[in-house]
């Protein structure tokens, strides 16, 4: 269990039964996000060509995210907001980015979602 507004991991155990005598207990990890993370991205959905990028992802309806990037993971890490590439996911969570940089993008790269407003 974890309080409203906090963050971390929780597990819990279950098993099942075949109805036979067979039995299998297994133990799920779930990992709480802070509030101000990101969406989740479609996976698959990401398309770099040139200078634009494109991506599908899901979010809170109603929230505003925005595309961050970055060339290197080594923390601390160092996001760039891509200025302009806020999106507001749908009433069903669902939001495409589509954006355009102002030159081409490094070869290697890290991209992001980072909530910015809403519910």
């Amino acid at each position: 269990y974890h309080a409203t507004g906090s963050a971390g991991t929780n597990t819990f155990t279950y098993t099942v039964s075949d109805g036979f005598g067979g039995t299998d207990t297994q133990t799920v990890t779930v990992l709480v996000a802070p509030v101000s993370s990101g969406a989740n991205l479609v996976p698959g959905s990401l398309a770099v060509v040139g200078n634009n990028v494109k991506l599908d992802a899901f979010g809170i309806p109603g929230a505003t995210y925005r595309l961050e990037f970055t060339e290197d993971l080594t923390p601390p890490v160092n996001w760039t907001p891509l200025m302009g590439s806020e999106q507001t996911a749908a009433a069903n969570g669902t939001m495409s980015f589509d954006y355009t940089h102002g030159s081409p993008l490094p070869p290697l790269g890290f991209f992001r979602t980072q909530y910015v407003s809403g519910p």
